[in-house]
């Protein structure tokens, strides 16, 4: 589960005096566990400060996921991540496929990431014969929680589409069955932005709140802001 930091935590504490005052870098490595499929990306968040933008880019291209993904996060965030960016460390995570089970493909890009950006980093030496053909990633975007489509009743989620798909805000995205009225109509969902599925539910089973759909949009060349 993800800690949230508070300024009195004690793992706050030992995060900003122990850890992260001796850092240089920060990798932190996700999947989707049992609730979501999501194609294996490498994550950061967005800067203005055009020499860590620059860093950033550098490691993502070395990381090498099928995905790149920038993140704008409320200043406030209070996560391990969210703290290392904001004292200027280089920050990469990644979300290394998800559902069950762990696939060679998800666990391969995952571990091709982290040894090739440690290369990058010059903490590794260079792999002798890397694991794919660069650069091969896909640079996007992810504003807030605005792409995040959520179950908004209980019941059993039919999607209409997969992984990688292009959708647009308003398309049908699928169905919501209710369990405890199986022969109402069902709840239609609709995807509240336009982009590229990145994640999807990974269960049929859903509750409020549920997150069913991630969308994210292709970076335009030149974007910075």
């Amino acid at each position: 589960a993800k800690h949230t930091l508070s300024i009195n935590d004690p793992i706050h504490n030992w995060l900003e005096s122990i850890v992260l005052s001796q850092s240089d870098v920060l990798m932190d490595l996700h999947t989707g566990g049992n609730a979501l499929d999501l194609v294996p990306m490498s994550m950061c968040h967005h800067t203005e400060d055009p020499a860590l933008r620059a860093r950033i880019r550098a490691a993502q291209i070395a990381w090498n996921a099928p995905l790149s993904v920038e993140l704008r996060l409320p200043p406030d965030r209070a996560t391990a991540s969210g703290r290392a960016h904001d004292r200027g460390l280089l920050v990469v995570g990644s979300e290394s496929g998800g559902g069950q089970p762990a696939t060679p493909a998800s666990l391969g890009a995952c571990y091709d990431g982290v040894r090739n950006t440690l290369a990058h980093l010059d903490v590794l030496a260079a792999p002798s014969a890397p694991g794919r053909l660069r650069p091969v990633t896909r640079f996007t975007r992810k504003w807030g929680h605005d792409a995040e489509l959520l179950a908004a009743c209980a019941g059993m989620f039919v999607p209409f589409h997969r992984l990688w798909d292009e959708v647009s805000a308003g398309q049908p995205a699928g169905q919501i069955i209710p369990l405890d009225a199986p022969f109402a109509a069902p709840e239609p969902v609709r995807f509240p932005a336009s982009g590229i599925i990145a994640g999807r539910r990974a269960n049929s089973g859903v509750k409020p709140g549920d997150l069913l759909y991630w969308i994210v949009r292709d970076m335009v060349a030149g974007e910075e802001s």
